[in-house]
């Protein structure tokens, strides 16, 4: 019995060994077992972090590429700039002496689209005036240009004086009147309003208040003079300047003008002869003659802001 009692105390002492020595083994596994996945941690916190660093770089690389393509980019439009600006001073300095020669030998064709090129040229370089060269060249195109204005006044005179009732060089004067257009607005009125006055100077003194003619009872001589005026105009004045001018319309309104002065004058002279037959008549004759008037210049550009007239047949 003593005998059984000890193979049995043996026995769970043995069992309790290897427990005890089972339990020692896990634990050691455990801790192995720990220490890898902190060690797995570590480089995946090494791996993150270099990752990391790769991404600030490549950011840091972006935002150098992008700062050297936006300098780039304004180094170019600067050259572009640049480039420009030599070229328009090369044709504003090879356009003033070209410019020269051609108002010496009065060749306003070929001076019309350079000058206007050159005038374009002046405006782009006004932020450059506080250059001296710069403004000197300006200096030299305004001074051409009112010489030239000059000039041209000039030679309208100088040729419709020599001509006389010879034929005009009416592509030379329309060539002329297309330089006009490019120089100062002044220009073109002083030109235009010569030119009406030269046109009516005839109508002046053949019907001045000493002549016949210049009584109400034959009013309608002095509109069937200005019809032959316009007719002639349309074989000669249209041919030279531009529609846009209105030339025809305002030879009409200086007439207009003329006519009401003289007659006004003459009626307040002759006060005893105005009858009621003689008004109906100069009012009659008037009136169709305000009608024509009408219809000739029913589309007029030089008065917009008068009221429309009605649209009928033109002579």
């Amino acid at each position: 019995m003593q005998h059984l009692i000890k193979m049995s105390g043996r026995r769970l002492d043995g069992e309790i060994r290897e427990a005890v020595r089972g339990q020692t083994t896990v634990g050691h596994d455990g801790r192995q077992s720990l220490e890898e996945a902190q060690r797995a941690i570590q480089e995946l916190f090494v791996r993150i972090r270099d990752i990391k660093a790769k991404a600030n770089k490549s950011e840091q690389t972006v935002k150098e590429i992008t700062r050297d393509i936006k300098q780039l980019d304004h180094a170019k439009r600067h050259l572009t700039t640049s480039i420009t600006t030599l070229n328009h001073l090369h044709m504003l300095v090879g356009g003033v002496e070209t410019l020269t020669n051609l108002i010496k030998r009065r060749q306003y064709g070929e001076t019309h689209q350079l000058l206007q090129a050159v005038v374009n040229v002046v405006d782009h370089f006004k932020k450059y005036h506080a250059i001296p060269q710069i403004r000197q060249l300006a200096d030299t195109v305004h001074k051409m240009q009112d010489e030239l204005g000059a000039q041209i006044i000039s030679d309208f005179r100088d040729i419709y004086e020599r001509q006389g009732s010879r034929s005009i060089p009416c592509e030379q004067l329309a060539d002329a009147c297309a330089v006009v257009q490019v120089l100062d607005p002044r220009v073109r009125d002083t030109l235009v309003q010569w030119y009406v006055e030269l046109q009516l100077a005839e109508y002046v003194v053949l019907f001045h208040e000493s002549e016949e003619v210049a009584w109400l009872d034959k009013i309608d001589r002095r509109y069937a003079w200005l019809k032959r005026l316009l007719i002639q105009f349309l074989d000669e004045g249209a041919k030279i300047f531009p529609p846009a001018w209105g030339v025809d319309e305002q030879i009409c309104e200086r007439f207009c003008q003329l006519t009401r002065e003289e007659l006004s004058k003459l009626m307040k002279e002759r006060a005893a002869q105005l009858e009621v037959k003689l008004l109906l008549f100069a009012i009659q004759k008037t009136t169709s003659f305000e009608k024509v008037l009408a219809q000739r210049f029913a589309n007029s550009m030089l008065h917009v802001e008068q009221e429309e007239v009605g649209q009928v047949d033109t002579w």
